[in-house]
């Protein structure tokens, strides 16, 4: 952690390009005139953005609406005999998030939009970890309706925010920050559909046990009123776009940031950086759509546990519609604040799920 966060800051703090104070700036043919540094270095920036293969990516327009679907992906049968998969379908295993941007009046020459999101996210464990890893078919029962179904504890986070941000631009700094409603749910998992990762679950597990049989396991939710918690929170990121190659049609860059949340939610305030690097194509004149592909690595510090990932994107974006694969390989075991077994379980810091990659579903929609 301490030394992505001594990377992140030299990126941070590095040189930046500052316009010459000359005035009027002048040519044989066209003579410009600017008010000040500021006005000059406003419009540098903004030709560079208009021409960029990265503008596709990075503008709201007017606005837009994104949708993203989080999943463990646990594509092999769940009630067959093989033991050595990958997949358990437990920990983080299922999510949601949507956010509506909106687009705002300009500010000293840089653009700025406002989100507002909900996200949910999952996470759950076993009532019985030791014998569910050893061999989870020993713990499986017939539910009502003939399906396998195993008991287990969750916690699901539940997040409403309104942030105004920074648009990301070509060789800029950028950031955000805002404020929410943060919520850990563990004992009503009979939430509304739009509301819930538990629920929506459920309702996934069952409609494929409906529509090809006994495929999924389902779950008997195990509720712990007092594990159940709401709060406000406080968000803030602050991060730097910097070009490494730019081509006609192209662009190689890279991005950093630091991040901090302040929760009152015990143990999930935390402090992060990252980095990534990306490489954008997209010819303007074309109609095919844009195409970027990013990697990068992401850690967080919280009071009482740390966490880290790497992951990779791929990217679709036409001009008006987008869509994106995000794979995500955790580093750590979840944050311990969503330990989902309750807090008086025998070595539950012990009995936490394997580390599993997830994967991210995105479609968005500008307007």
């Amino acid at each position: 952690m301490k030394y992505l966060l001594a990377l992140v800051l030299s990126i941070l703090v590095a040189p930046t390009f500052a316009a010459k104070s000359i005035f009027p700036l002048a040519t044989s043919a066209i003579r410009l005139h600017f008010a000040s540094d500021q006005e000059l270095k406003s419009a540098i920036t903004t030709l560079a953005d208009e021409s960029s293969a990265s503008k596709i990516f990075d503008e709201v327009k007017n606005g837009k609406v994104t949708l993203q679907l989080l999943n463990d992906f646990n594509f092999e049968n769940s009630n067959s005999g093989d033991l050595s998969k990958v997949n358990d379908d437990l920990g983080r295993t299922h999510g949601y998030k949507i956010t509506i941007h909106k687009n705002i009046a300009p500010i000293g020459g840089d653009k700025y939009y406002l989100t507002l999101s909900y996200e949910s996210e999952l996470y759950t464990n076993s009532d019985q970890p030791e014998e569910f890893k050893a061999d989870y078919r020993e713990i499986l029962y017939r539910n009502d309706d003939g399906f396998w179904q195993g008991d287990i504890y969750y916690k699901e986070e539940n997040i409403l925010k309104l942030m105004i941000n920074k648009v990301k631009s070509q060789d800029a700094y950028y950031w955000k920050a805002g404020v929410g409603f943060h919520q850990i749910n563990s004992d009503d998992a009979d939430r509304p559909f739009l509301l819930s990762s538990v629920t929506q679950q459920a309702w996934f597990h069952r409609a494929v046990n409906n529509a090809r049989g006994p495929y999924y396991r389902e779950y008997n939710y195990l509720a712990q009123p007092d594990a159940s918690h709401s709060g406000v929170e406080i968000e803030a990121e602050f991060g730097r776009d910097m070009t490494l190659l730019q081509g006609d049609h192209s662009r190689t860059f890279l991005r950093a940031g630091v991040e901090a949340r302040l929760s009152n939610i015990k143990n999930s305030s935390f402090v992060g950086a990252y980095i990534s690097l990306g490489h954008d194509i997209h010819n303007q004149n074309s109609r095919l759509p844009g195409v970027r592909v990013v990697t990068g690595y992401l850690a967080r510090k919280y009071s009482d546990s740390t966490y880290s990932e790497s992951f990779a994107e791929l990217s679709l974006q036409g001009e008006n519609l987008g869509a994106s694969v995000r794979y995500v390989l955790p580093h750590t075991d979840d944050p311990a604040y969503l330990n989902a077994l309750p807090f008086d379980f025998e070595n539950r810091e012990a009995h936490v799920p394997n580390r599993e990659p997830t994967l991210w579903l995105i479609v968005e929609g500008k307007f």
